[in-house]
């Protein structure tokens, strides 16, 4: 059976242990670090090509560029997602 309470601000939540929380709170982190790093694997890849134009010249590297760009970028989302996520937890919000 689930639990629910309600809030002072009029919602209603449901009750999770303690347990579920922290384990949700320690796969956030996880999904954080996941993006960080590629966040900082591939924008290098995409700022190298920028930079040097022998790089740019070369279509192959274009094509590594973009796919490095879009790994970066959704790498970037990843990091954004689970700081809101760990945002929520913290504050009550994302149980």
């Amino acid at each position: 059976m689930v639990q629910l309470r309600n809030r002072t601000d009029g919602k209603i939540e449901q009750v999770q242990p303690q347990a579920v929380i922290d384990a949700y709170m320690r796969n956030f982190i996880i999904y954080g670090i996941e993006g960080l790093l590629m966040t900082l694997t591939n924008f290098p890849i995409v700022l190298s090509v920028l930079r040097f134009k022998s790089l740019r010249e070369q279509k192959e590297f274009i094509i590594v560029a973009g796919l490095a760009f879009a790994d970066g970028f959704n790498g970037f989302a990843f990091l954004v997602a689970s700081i809101g996520r760990i945002n929520q937890l913290i504050n009550g919000d994302g149980e």
